[in-house]
């Protein structure tokens, strides 16, 4: 009886140590079945996310006129050096009349092409050289809606085929999102609202910005020394951005010292903005002004110690020179609100 359970137990034995080392070698494969797995999918995953985005924006515009979209381009990774793609609309309301480079494919030196491949499909390329378009803004289209486009109407652009290729000619994932076109009354644009001007944030310009205004096809920026408005002049047309820099405007006045921001005292001059917004059936009203100044320094803006615009450290400032700007601060924050 003794024998018989001894043999038992070294049979269990054996039979435990079979599956232990089965869960050992079955532990070991299926470590090696993860790392082959992120090593073949891991580069994979990679090429996946290389990926390009054309969003075909919403314009508008009345019947009769000519709406402007504009095509985004964002890359989640290497930025294409040429792209292109093809979309549809409607030919019975819309009027295909031109394309043209944006912001960023002129910035890179790109020819931009519009060609139709249909009746009612155009094709777009932007080409030339191997400079890198960036994100933003990368090509513009133009529709005439056509008369008879009854207002609150919504035209479909439909995005098809894309593609793009990097610096190197490498394929890249590329996909085009359709954009509409919104028929509207014939209304002046809203005034645009929140206009800020840099206060010696720049050495070299002052940068304007402000909040976008409904229906705006352009902004128009204008500009004086005055905080009268009757006295401002156009000084430059925007599309597509709501902030302008000023690169007019000087740090110094003639013949005068170069600033508090090389340690000198020398009147900085003060520029006053205003904005309007434009489209095709007339122009907004301006916005209030907002002041701004450059430092003039090719150093760019820095802030002394006590607050006031200046070196870090002025040990060249005397306590009458700070009073003179501490007065000249108070004078430029009492401007006139129009």
């Amino acid at each position: 009886m003794e024998r018989r359970t001894h043999r038992q137990d070294a049979r269990l034995f054996h039979v435990q140590s079979l599956v232990e080392r089965h869960d050992a070698t079955r532990a070991r494969t299926l470590i090696f079945l993860a790392i082959a797995f992120l090593v073949g999918f891991l580069p994979c995953l990679s090429e996946a996310d290389d990926t390009v985005t054309l969003q075909i924006g919403d314009g508008f515009g009345f019947p009769g006129a000519v709406a402007r979209v504009p095509v985004h381009l964002s890359a989640s990774d290497r930025q294409p050096a040429t792209i292109d793609f093809q979309f549809r609309y409607d030919t019975a309301r819309l009027l295909f009349t031109a394309v043209e480079a944006g912001p960023v494919a002129e910035a890179a030196g790109k020819t931009v092409e519009g060609s139709p491949t249909g009746p009612d499909t155009v094709i777009v390329l932007a080409t030339g050289g191997l400079s890198e378009i960036a994100d933003g803004v990368a090509v513009r289209l133009y529709f005439k809606i056509l008369p008879g486009v009854g207002v609150g109407e919504q035209i479909a652009l439909e995005g098809m085929t894309a593609a793009s290729a990097s610096r190197d000619a490498s394929a890249l994932a590329t996909s085009v999102l359709s954009g509409t076109v919104s028929v509207v009354q014939c209304v002046a644009p809203d005034t645009p609202q929140d206009v800020q001007a840099s206060d010696g944030d720049f050495a070299t310009h002052v940068r304007v910005h402000w909040s976008p205004a409904a229906r705006a096809a352009v902004y128009q920026v204008y500009r004086s020394t005055l905080s009268d408005g009757r006295t401002a002049a156009l000084l430059a047309e925007v599309e597509d951005v709501t902030f302008y820099n000023d690169y007019a405007a000087t740090g110094v006045l003639p013949n005068q010292s170069l600033g508090c921001a090389r340690g000198k005292v020398g009147p900085i001059p003060r520029y006053y903005y205003w904005v309007g917004a434009a489209n095709g059936c007339g122009e907004s009203a301006l916005s209030g002004p907002d002041s701004g100044w450059c430092t003039g320094s090719k150093d760019g803006p820095q802030t002394a110690s006590n607050g006031l615009p200046g070196r870090t450290t002025a040990p060249e400032l005397t306590w009458a020179a700070l009073a003179l700007l501490a007065v000249g601060r108070r004078r430029w924050r009492s401007r006139d609100v129009r």
